[in-house]
């Protein structure tokens, strides 16, 4: 947002599907429009304080998605290098031989 009203970027942010209430929307709504006729940091002052959605939509398919991902790292880490067995495991020089 801030790159957007400093001249940084010319696309203003995209909202995310299925995150902000609809108060929420409205409040940022209601932000762009002001800012569009003069696009200013010191607006980010006046930037609507928005609530977290606890059930956004977005989070059960973010969950399922980073849990496979570290499912393939721990499935990939297991195949390239097999444990070794005890008896294979270098001896201490502590170890009474």
């Amino acid at each position: 947002m801030k790159r957007w009203l400093t001249g940084e970027s010319d696309a203003y942010p995209l909202l995310p599907k299925h995150y902000f209430s609809p108060a929420d929307l409205l409040a940022l709504e209601q932000f762009r429009a002001r800012a569009a006729f003069g696009r200013s940091e010191a607006l980010m002052a006046d930037f609507p304080a928005l609530e977290r959605k606890d059930d956004a939509h977005w989070n059960a398919p973010g969950a399922a998605v980073f849990s496979a991902w570290l499912r393939a790292i721990v499935e990939k880490k297991c195949t390239e290098r097999p444990l070794r067995p005890a008896s294979a495991a270098p001896r201490l020089a502590t170890e009474a031989a």
